[in-house]
């Protein structure tokens, strides 16, 4: 959860594991370029992780305010019946 359009991560996640696992990344403050999409099997730039399933204000001068679902609504929502990894920028 979050990736400021840095893919460091994800690639290292990806050659260590042989690309063996799904990685999803979610950001919904930044722009997607699409300069990590060799790192990752999906980009959800449309919601990001909250507490519970809603809206949240963004620490910006525009007053933005973003989508965030509960982990699991993610989870649910993806069919997956585990993580194996999370990785979350704060």
């Amino acid at each position: 959860f979050g990736s400021e359009n840095s893919f460091h991560f994800e690639k290292r996640i990806k050659q260590v594991t042989a690309n063996a696992c799904e990685i999803h990344v979610f950001d919904p403050t930044v722009v997607e370029t699409g300069d990590g999409k060799a790192y990752y099997t999906a980009y959800h730039g449309d919601y990001g992780l909250g507490a519970k399933d809603g809206a949240v204000g963004a620490n910006d001068s525009k007053n933005s305010t973003f989508v965030v679902k509960s982990l699991p609504t993610i989870v649910k929502e993806l069919h997956h019946d585990h993580i194996d990894i999370l990785k979350m920028d704060v």
